[in-house]
């Protein structure tokens, strides 16, 4: 996966920011190069003028069930934050 470019994240927000930043530097400086080096004339064996690039974000999620609507309510209420409705 690390191949096609996944991130993988820790779900603690410390460690994540961290590797997020890494990896959106990253790609401005290849895609960012790439850019300012393609000419006006595209052709089939340069790649696509890009100005940007898109960080697609595959959250994972949990089933909802009753026993997982508890846990959740309880970790709310012992860390004092709202419930999921």
């Amino acid at each position: 996966m690390q191949m096609a470019r996944c991130l993988y994240l820790k779900r603690d927000w410390r460690e994540d920011e961290k590797r997020m930043r890494r990896a959106v530097r990253h790609l401005s400086s290849v895609y960012g190069a790439s850019c300012s080096s393609s000419s006006s004339s595209s052709s089939s064996s340069s790649p696509p003028s890009l100005s940007s690039f898109q960080l697609l974000l595959f959250p994972e999620g949990t089933d909802l069930t009753p026993e997982t609507t508890a846990k959740s309510d309880a970790f709310a209420d012992k860390n004092n934050r709202q419930r999921f409705k």
